[in-house]
């Protein structure tokens, strides 16, 4: 009961971290971005296709690398042109060449890192912006413009194209939509909370099945308790058949079976939880340094309190056994 316990709390605490993560790196809407996904060979073609669409601002390929700075945790780089930084992070006076590093994320102006396993030295005279609200600047500690990029050999990975929207047009997602259609399946746009919110949609199924699992986990267990208590009962049948026919009352050799599965299972869930936390936060940690720990109290309650309802069954499930064995004629057999 304990393991299934520590197992189950261990997987919501790290799957939890996560989709709370995710859900900030979620936008609210209106705030006028988008994302298009387009196969590489149709790229020049959708991009000509949208030109002049009512409500798009514009249409930018950017990059999201990963970066290591020299000291502190992973975080990522972003290759955009001036338009999209401005509208993320709100920069002014933008240029070609200019490199941003985000506040609070360990970036230092004139240290060197690693951008995709390629060595990138921030240059010295790099500003400093307020992390982005959108999801696409989400874990971004560097910003790069294009010949930033180019100047020191950055890869031509991680390519995706950022829609800039009129903010607050709601239909302007539906007329790029529009204008793409003649593509067909390789283009597709969506929205921010679209294109971030799947992720959250597949960790909160991951979530309902966890529940599921880990409660019939559970009840596993309790069947398999309840087979080792019957047969505790059968080795020590002579012993309580022997106390009840000198006068110990049945209920005090009920409760004695209760206390000695209650008390080691108290013990047990604190452990469970303690361990089960601690570990989580281990692998929490391991996904990434921006990612906080979030603990699932609800979930840690519904888990602990079903594991000891289970033990209390299955402790009044043996009962009939232990009346069984200490009748007389049990006495006269042994």
């Amino acid at each position: 009961m304990v393991v299934v316990l520590a197992g189950v709390i261990t997987l919501q605490t790290m799957i939890g971290s996560a989709a709370a993560d995710a859900d900030r790196a979620r936008v609210a809407t209106g705030t006028g971005t988008g994302n298009l996904s387009v196969t590489d060979d149709a790229e020049a073609e959708a991009m000509r296709l949208l030109e002049g669409t009512p409500g798009l601002v514009g249409a930018y390929p950017i990059q999201r690398l990963a970066a290591r700075p020299g000291t502190g945790g992973p975080v990522e780089s972003l290759v955009a042109p001036c338009p999209v930084l401005e509208r993320l992070f709100g920069t002014s006076g933008c240029v070609d060449g200019a490199v941003y590093v985000v506040a609070g994320s360990g970036v230092q102006p004139g240290s060197t890192m690693t951008v995709d396993e390629t060595p990138f030295t921030v240059p010295a005279e790099a500003a400093p912006i307020s992390p982005g609200t959108a999801g696409v600047a989400h874990g971004v500690g560097l910003a790069v413009t294009p010949a930033a990029a180019s100047a020191q050999h950055l890869p031509d990975g991680g390519r995706m194209i950022e829609l800039l929207l009129t903010p607050g047009e709601t239909s302007a997602l539906d007329r790029v939509r529009a204008a793409l259609g003649p593509l067909g399946w390789q283009a597709t746009a969506y929205s921010e909370d679209e294109y971030y919110g799947g992720g959250n949609d597949f960790l909160a199924a991951v979530d309902r099945l966890l529940y599921t699992g880990g409660l019939l986990g559970l009840v596993i267990a309790a069947v398999s308790l309840l087979v080792l208590l019957a047969g505790q009962l059968s080795e020590r049948r002579r012993a309580f058949a022997a106390m009840h026919a000198s006068g110990v009352p049945l209920p005090v050799l009920g409760r004695s079976l209760l206390w000695q599965n209650a008390i080691p299972l108290v013990f047990g869930v604190v452990v469970a939880v303690a361990v089960a936390i601690g570990t989580g936060a281990l692998l929490v940690r391991l996904l990434g340094a921006d990612i906080s720990l979030h603990v699932d109290a609800g979930f840690i309650g519904v888990t602990a309190v079903t594991a000891v309802v289970l033990v209390f069954a299955v402790t009044g499930a043996a009962l009939p056994a232990l009346r069984a064995v200490t009748r007389v004629e049990a006495l006269r057999a042994e």
